[in-house]
């Protein structure tokens, strides 16, 4: 496997939990704008409407207008697909070497310069380098023999930048 397409995964893998809340408050969004207004305060999961029928009536008509069913599913199946693809990712960076994984959580997750990781794991900035150069490569190694559907992993993380 590419070192870049490697390093685009890490870097996806980082950002993997903004996208995560990201989805969250997309959903949250939705829920407030078509959802809440359906309930009343009794809260027994019926729809009720604040007034009148007529305003929960044009309140779902308005949510099934604008496709929020569907948009709910793909939410739902875009969730899944990134807690996927993080454990998936976590797997093959939990079999590397303590040293490899250090620096690789250093410089995608935590998103630290060389500098700070070779001061943080007391070597030189070009051992830190070698470290990463070696742990990409191995981590490289992993995916190919690990991962099925690496295709697609390497695809999203690409499209992900």
């Amino acid at each position: 496997m590419e070192r870049e397409d490697v390093k685009s995964i890490l870097v996806y893998y980082g950002n993997i939990p903004g996208m995560i809340e990201a989805e969250n408050q997309w959903y949250k969004q939705i829920e407030d704008q078509y959802y809440n207004g359906l309930r009343s305060p009794r809260m027994d999961g019926m729809p009720h409407g604040q007034t009148s029928g007529s305003q929960t009536e044009s309140m779902g008509m308005l949510a099934a207008n604008a496709g929020v069913s569907e948009g709910r599913e793909k939410h739902f199946v875009r969730l899944e697909v990134l807690h996927a693809d993080q454990d998936t990712i976590r797997g093959c960076l939990d079999a590397l070497n303590g040293i490899y994984k250090k620096v690789i959580f250093n410089r995608y997750v935590r998103g630290y310069s060389w500098a700070k990781i070779s001061v943080k794991m007391s070597a030189p900035e070009s051992t830190v380098r070698s470290w990463h150069d070696r742990a990409v490569d191995k981590l490289g190694k992993l995916l190919e023999e690990d991962v099925l559907m690496l295709d697609e992993l390497t695809s999203r993380a690409s499209r992900a930048r």
